[in-house]
C-alpha cells in the first residue's frame, strides 16, 4: 500500500519512465528502512495500470507529446507512465 502511495505521489509530478520511477521508489524505501525492489515496484505499477489508476504512454516525437497506449507487458522499459486523468 505504501509503495502504491509513493508511485501515485511521484506520478503526480508528471510523466516518468519505469527505470527512474522504480529507482526513486527503491531509494525512498531504503531511506525509511524498508526493503523493496524494482520487481515489486513493477508488480504494483502493473496492478495500478490494470485497475485504471495509471496510464501507459508513448512519446510521439513528430508531435512532441505523450499519448496513451496499450500496455502489453512485453517490456516495461518501453513505456512512460502518468496518473490517469479523472473526468
Amino acid at each position: 500500500m505504501l509503495i502504491a502511495e509513493w508511485i501515485t505521489e511521484r506520478l503526480a509530478d508528471g510523466i516518468i519512465g519505469f527505470e527512474l520511477l522504480s529507482s526513486d521508489i527503491v531509494t525512498r524505501a531504503a531511506g525509511t528502512g524498508l526493503e523493496t525492489s524494482a520487481r515489486e515496484v513493477r508488480v504494483i505499477l502493473e496492478r495500478m495500470v490494470r485497475d485504471g489508476k495509471v496510464e501507459t504512454c508513448q512519446y510521439l516525437a513528430e508531435d512532441d507529446r505523450y499519448e496513451p497506449t496499450v500496455y502489453d507487458k512485453s517490456n516495461i522499459y518501453f513505456y512512460t507512465f502518468r496518473l490517469k486523468p479523472t473526468t
